[in-house]
């Protein structure tokens, strides 16, 4: 069974919609606990376009940090899934 078309626009337009509530907000400003725990949670609900902004403030901070011996290995990556899930959304959605 196929979904139909206007529920693909549809889920497109919520993700993009609660995406770019997450985009307007400033994490600068965020403590980095808190940026990784609610980076954490939607990566393991499997939002990770929803944790991409929380995600790139987290490598700002840490590549900026000469003394941080966290690695971004995996933080790219997840970023990396993260905009594959955008393109794949919205391509889906065409």
């Amino acid at each position: 069974m196929q979904i139909p078309r206007i529920l693909k626009k549809i889920a497109l337009f919520t993700t993009l919609l609660v995406s770019s509530k997450l985009v307007a907000q400033d994490f600068s400003q965020m403590a980095f606990s808190q940026l990784q725990s609610q980076a954490n949670t939607l990566a393991s609900e499997g939002r990770l376009v929803e944790a991409l902004p929380l995600l790139e403030e987290i490598i700002k901070r840490v590549d900026s940090d000469s003394e941080s011996e966290m690695s971004l290995d995996l933080l790219l990556y997840m970023t990396g899934n993260a905009e594959a899930q955008k393109y794949l959304k919205t391509k889906e959605a065409a």
